[in-house]
């Protein structure tokens, strides 16, 4: 929120079409309550991972500008290309990176 506030989410790094579920907090808690009921140490579910979602993915950068309009800030609106952020991670982390 705060580089939001200072006007610094506003670019989208690639072609802002990558999807990710975001899941409501209450269903992962509903979930875990559920699990919690269920297992126990010979529990056949014991052991095993499990996904929470929603099922219902969007693109990240859409999620990002809903978030930045609620909180009554800019959306992210820019475009930076995917390879000239990935160009200069890696030449930063070069340049940090002990020898």
């Amino acid at each position: 929120a705060k580089n939001a506030a200072r006007g610094k989410m506003k670019y989208i790094i690639g072609d802002g079409k990558n999807e990710m579920d975001f899941t409501y907090v209450g269903n992962v808690a509903q979930a875990h309550l559920q699990a919690a009921d269920k297992l126990t140490l010979d529990s056949p579910l014991a052991g095993s991972a499990y996904f929470i979602t929603n099922q219902e993915p969007l693109p990240f950068w859409t999620m990002m500008g809903n978030i930045c309009e609620g909180l009554e800030y800019a959306r992210p609106s820019l475009n930076l290309p995917r390879a000239l952020i990935l160009f200069f991670a890696a030449l930063f982390e070069y340049v940090i990176s002990p020898i």
